[in-house]
Parts: structure tokens; C-alpha cells; sequence
């Protein structure tokens, strides 16, 4: 028998305070990204509490926007204007009793969830 609490634990697996981990953590990345690329230059802008942007500083600005929701996190790439979801996620407590990201049915941890964000923008797109 366990004593898990799993209630408590996926109350406290919450999108914003997984947003606000995540908004950080993407700055670290545009850190790295800016030390590694040079001359390539990327940033980071918060637009309001609820989206941020990872751009790379060329033109026309490619970049990807981060959104909250009250049900997920989507990942929106912005071109020629337009808006194209390249995916979401929602929260969840795992088998391991650790709160992940769920991208369709693969979980994620934070990093990987990133990196599926970026990499495009920092290592695949010219």
C-alpha cells in the first residue's frame, strides 16, 4: 500500500509555476546558444505572464513563442505573419510519481521539452 499523495502532488505539478520554470530555464538556453553561435545573435522577450519568445535577431526575426493557457503550453512558431502551433502539453504525475510534460503521449522532462522547442531555431533552421 502506498501513501502517495498523488492529489497534493499534481496540484503542485501546476502550468504556471511549470511556465515560470520553463520562461528561466529558455533564458539559460539563449545564453548558451549566444555563447556557442557567435556572430548569431538570439534573445528572449516576455510579452505579458501568460507568452515569451526565443527569437534568433536576423530578418526577417524567426522565433517561437511559448503560451500559456489554462489547460497547456503551446509552442507557436511565428512566420510571414502567421501563427503555425507546433505542439503542446499538459502536465502529469508519472509512474515515478515525477511531474512531466505530456506531448501527446510521450512525457517529457523539462529539458527535453526545450529542446524540442529550440532546437529547430538554434541547431536545424538557417
Amino acid at each position: 500500500m502506498s501513501d502517495f499523495d498523488w492529489v497534493k502532488a499534481r496540484a503542485e505539478c501546476s502550468l504556471v509555476a511549470a511556465f515560470i520554470r520553463l520562461e528561466k530555464s529558455c533564458q539559460k538556453d539563449v545564453d548558451a546558444a549566444n555563447g556557442l553561435f557567435k556572430p548569431r545573435k538570439f534573445g528572449l522577450l516576455t510579452h505579458d505572464p501568460n507568452s515569451f519568445s526565443v527569437y534568433e535577431d536576423v530578418q526577417p526575426q524567426r522565433h517561437l513563442t511559448f503560451k500559456l493557457s489554462k489547460s497547456q503550453i503551446a509552442v507557436v512558431k511565428r512566420r510571414d505573419g502567421r501563427e503555425d502551433e507546433q505542439f503542446s502539453a499538459t502536465l502529469t504525475i508519472n509512474k515515478d510519481k515525477q511531474c512531466r510534460f505530456l506531448v501527446g503521449s510521450d512525457e517529457l522532462e523539462e529539458w527535453q521539452f526545450r529542446k524540442k522547442a529550440l532546437e529547430p531555431l538554434f541547431f536545424l533552421e538557417r
